[in-house]
């Protein structure tokens, strides 16, 4: 199990996820007869992958009440007692009677797992369970097919396979060797390699239809001599397990690197722009497109794409120590942060600091960094799933709150030995003739075995309305630390 992966999620109760739904329907008979229940997804024995999110869909086959109905989902791990976060995706509508949600797999440790729903009205309720397994994502690997020489050159045929679920179809197939990005439908690929090159490092990233993925690293030995006979094992150099993180920095000027959004799905900040024309080969293969969003101090825009916000754009890029695969890596962003406007402290939502509902209690895990000098810097991290709200304490100096990207999205991505991601948080303006905003961010990769990458700097801006104009932008306060 990964370290922080078993921190993050503490042995607690179950998790109840509430949510009050006002329905309209056929009434239900004044008795206490029990609602009846079918979890439709996942399947009873089903099993899910770590390497992409689950749907979750329950069906409510009983008349319920025209009041109040509610829904209580919650998944937990068979042994310890664990959970994982669910997000409800839509409501009951009259005479339907089916909620769905979104297991959050990619967060979770392997093993067995149960998922109760439970519905309630004013006059009954049901319950159902349904048991499933969650497994690491499939093992990916690349052989060798052929190799031959063509002039100063090795013109290799790699081969691709996997042992994927039959529940989805492979989609297609990324590969890096040497960070030069091919993508191909079928899993085969033919490259030249100079002659003299000593090793060729090959990353492969396979795409289900269901949106998931998996990835495998490879390291092949070029021959300083005659080619040695197929199958080619003894050219393939091991490649040592777990993660090491050797570099990090943040870039706050000019443009991030492209990131790939689904069609039709909006980009994660109004600042940030598609890329027009989309480049040739796409980095994003098929149904996303490119996109691309600015960095450092960002000011209101006006007409004719009027954005009325203050912002601040930064790119997170770390790179791994030889050998280490992303898949190994403990990676995030944490935050705090504190706004201001008309003098007034608000909510910040785009600070995941700390639940709103009641009856979920916090969850925390520990992560240690190593710092100059020897010794470590232990933080307490705070996941919740709700925005920070001003009436919550100041958090301590080792509290931070989970600003997500602790996975590949449409704002992170894996690239071999490379790891990026872009922010572009935010404050409104409209109608607001000042904001004061101050946020402190941390980024880390790496892992407690192969060791950490890590950069701290805080951003702080007072913007006034005079005269349609902003204020100054967003300086850089205390600097940005890059042990």
């Amino acid at each position: 199990m990964s370290p922080l992966l078993s921190r993050r999620f503490p042995s607690i109760a179950v998790i109840n996820l509430l949510s009050a739904l006002f329905v309209a329907c056929a009434p239900l008979e004044n008795s206490k007869t029990p609602l009846k229940l079918t979890i439709l997804s996942p399947l009873s024995g089903e099993v899910v992958f770590t390497n992409r999110d689950t749907t979750i869909e329950v069906r409510i086959d009983s008349p319920y009440d025209p009041g109040s109905t509610s829904v209580k989902l919650a998944v937990v791990r068979a042994d310890e007692k664990t959970s994982i976060p669910i997000s409800i995706t839509s409501r009951l509508q009259p005479l339907d009677g089916v909620i769905t949600g979104i297991l959050h797999s990619s967060h979770a440790a392997p093993g067995d797992y149960a998922l109760m729903a439970e519905v309630s009205t004013v006059r009954s309720k049901g319950s159902q369970s349904v048991s499933f397994s969650i497994h690491p994502p499939p093992k990916v690997l690349v052989s060798l097919e052929e190799i031959r020489p063509v002039d100063t050159r090795y013109e290799v045929v790699f081969v691709a396979s996997t042992d994927w679920s039959l529940s989805a179809q492979i989609d297609r197939y990324l590969w890096s060797v040497d960070s030069e990005r091919i993508e191909t439908k079928a899993p085969r690929l033919i490259y030249l390699i100079p002659k003299g090159k000593e090793k060729v490092r090959v990353d492969l990233t396979v795409f289900d239809s269901l949106g998931g993925k998996t990835s495998g690293s490879s390291l092949l030995k070029v021959p300083d001599g005659p080619i040695p006979e197929a199958p080619y094992e003894d050219m393939w150099i091991p490649i040592s397990a777990g993660c090491g993180c050797s570099t990090m920095s943040v870039q706050i000027t000019g443009d991030s690197g492209f990131y790939c959004q689904e069609n039709g799905k909006p980009l994660i900040s109004p600042f940030c722009k598609r890329v027009d024309p989309q480049p040739t080969p796409s980095p994003c293969g098929v149904n996303k497109y490119a996109y691309t969003c600015p960095l450092g101090t960002l000011d209101p825009r006006p007409a004719p794409n009027p954005v009325d916000r203050v912002g601040f754009g930064f790119e997170v890029q770390a790179t791994l120590t030889g050998g280490s695969a992303a898949a190994d890596c403990e990676e995030g962003l944490l935050t705090k942060s504190t706004t201001k406007a008309d003098d007034r402290l608000i909510a910040n939502p785009s600070t995941r600091l700390f639940p709103r509902f009641d009856d979920m209690q916090q969850q925390t895990s520990t992560l240690r960094l190593p710092v100059q000098g020897g010794g470590d810097r232990e933080l307490i991290l705070l996941h919740g799933n709700a925005a920070g709200a001003p009436e919550y304490p100041q958090l301590s100096a080792r509290e931070w709150g989970s600003d997500d990207y602790d996975a590949e999205s449409e704002s992170k991505v894996h690239e071999g030995p490379l790891i990026r991601w872009v922010d572009v948080p935010s404050v409104g303006t409209r109608g607001r003739r000042k904001v004061d905003d101050k946020n402190r961010f941390l980024a880390f990769v790496g892992s407690d075995a192969g060791g950490y990458c890590w950069c701290e700097f805080t951003v702080e801006r007072v913007w006034e309305q005079s005269g349609g104009t902003g204020g100054p932008g967003y300086k850089l306060v205390d600097g940005l630390r890059c042990p």
